[in-house]
């Protein structure tokens, strides 16, 4: 059958289109009106993807499926034969048949695999092509917005993208760096990260400035005395930052590393924000005297709790104190940047009362705050 969208010209197309639709107006039947566009739109949306390069790259169909075939005769056939013999053997023990049967049960084991990778490999080909054709002839979607099209989970889809990227199904195939959107070719992908730098370039730039004029207006108003506080403490924060960042690299506890993640986190936005805001130096006194400082005793402390080689329980039992009481120390740093320059007559000495009273409770003020 010959086909109406053949010629590389579909203009004629928008005329039955518009025909379609003048005539739905003439009748006053809108009935099938959106069956008969939707037709059209489909017919040529195939036809506009049958003339361009194919997305999802089925070379390795023919050895995915060659590994099927001889896995399964190498593999999934002999294994009942294998698992007989071998409780065959369980009764009467003979080393020399154990051996042979252990060999060949290693050998049956890697066609096995052979065949599951070819499976995996062809179902993947599979879905990989359904993808491309709810995409129709988009190069970017939402991660969120195939899955539900596919009616599976956002995890599970990802992690099928992740898959075919690595095994080159989808050869030109990204995803962004939040994993949150797909892009079926480099030069989609390329424009993304181009659009994404030049966002943050603006929104970085702003920020300085705004950063540079409040500062400006802010540091007119401080003493000598307190300009030196100020600049001091913004160093003392980084130094902080970049300590508590190098004990948690050398820290394996998950829970520790999140503690220390996160308090990290809300440090930085709390110097960014005197940075831009020096005046409020006036309500960092105690936390810089007296947060910081412990926080960081703590930290210490705790790395030196890992170098024992056989901890007894007593310290074991202390790490976990530490543990508990850095996630009391992350939610009133969290407290303190909420409210510390939104309000500016807050007071930091309830928050480091607070946090001190907690302290007390886990048995932690007396031993670490006085060494």
């Amino acid at each position: 059958m010959e086909n109406k969208y053949d010629k590389d010209d579909w203009t004629h197309v928008g005329d039955e289109v518009a025909d379609t639709v003048q005539k739905a107006i003439q009748s006053g039947i809108y009935t099938n009106l959106s069956r008969h566009v939707g037709s059209f739109a489909g017919d040529l949306l195939k036809e506009v993807k049958r003339k361009v390069v194919p997305r999802v790259n089925r070379k390795g169909e023919g050895l995915a499926l060659m590994k099927v075939i001889i896995g399964a005769i190498f593999g999934l056939f002999p294994a009942p034969f294998l698992l007989i013999a071998f409780f065959g053997l369980l009764p009467e023990y003979n080393g020399a048949a154990f051996i042979t049967l252990f060999i060949l049960g290693l050998i049956d084991a890697f066609f096995v695999l052979m065949f599951c990778k070819g499976m995996k490999k062809l179902k993947a080909l599979k879905l990989a092509q359904r993808y491309d054709d709810y995409m129709r002839i988009r190069t970017v979607i939402e991660v969120e917005t195939l899955a539900m099209g596919m009616h599976a989970s956002e995890r599970k889809t990802r992690k099928n993208l992740r898959y075919m990227i690595r095994e080159g199904i989808f050869e030109q195939g990204h995803l962004d760096s939040t994993q949150q959107f797909f892009m079926i070719d480099d030069r989609t992908y390329n424009d993304f990260v181009d659009a994404t730098r030049k966002k943050k370039e603006e929104q970085d730039k702003v920020k300085v400035e705004d950063a540079r004029m409040q500062t400006t207006l802010d540091a007119s108003d401080l003493t000598p005395e307190q300009k030196k506080q100020w600049k001091k403490a913004i160093e003392d924060g980084e130094s902080y930052i970049a300590e508590f960042q190098r004990q948690k690299s050398a820290i394996s506890e998950p829970q520790m590393k999140k503690h220390l993640e996160d308090i990290n986190k809300v440090l930085v936005d709390i110097f960014e924000k005197l940075k831009a805001r020096p005046a409020q130096i006036a309500q960092m006194r105690r936390f810089m005297e007296y947060y910081l400082p412990t926080t960081k005793k703590l930290v210490q402390k705790y790395q030196e709790f890992n170098q024992i080689d056989s901890p007894g329980e007593d310290v074991l039992e202390a790490k976990q104190e530490i543990e508990k009481t850095m996630g009391t120390i992350y939610v009133a740093f969290v407290e303190m940047r909420n409210n510390l320059f939104i309000n500016d007559v807050y007071d930091v000495t309830t928050d480091a009362e607070a946090l001190r009273t907690m302290l007390a409770k886990d048995s932690l003020v007396k031993d670490e705050w006085k060494r």
